[in-house]
């Protein structure tokens, strides 16, 4: 339940950077958060099968002894695409420079 409320609330979140309204100086800003987390929440649709594999174990004879456990292992990887801190950064200064100038 927490992971399902917890990957709803990335939905919600890219929804709302989708769907928000900001003047024109934000835009840039707004386009370079769009799909950052989204892009990663693939990789968890294979969550839940591993949860319900690993939970099948308990109580079965699942190859593994005190000594000499069985070790499950999956991982999910949250990366940045290469340019986002540097397109983020360079989108900010624009956004400072142009409130700064009173175009905001």
């Amino acid at each position: 339940m927490l992971i399902g409320a917890a990957l709803g609330e990335f939905v919600n979140h890219e929804e709302v950077l989708r769907f928000t309204l900001l003047p024109e100086e934000g835009e840039e800003l707004r386009w370079t958060l769009i799909d950052v987390v989204g892009s990663n929440l693939a990789q968890l649709v294979e969550l839940p099968t591993k949860l319900d594999e690993m939970v099948a174990l308990i109580g079965t004879d699942h190859g593994g002894t005190k000594e000499n456990p069985r070790i499950l292992d999956w991982r999910a990887v949250f990366d940045l695409p290469d340019d986002m801190v540097e397109n983020f950064n360079n989108a900010l200064v624009r956004y400072e420079r142009s409130v700064q100038m009173g175009i905001a």
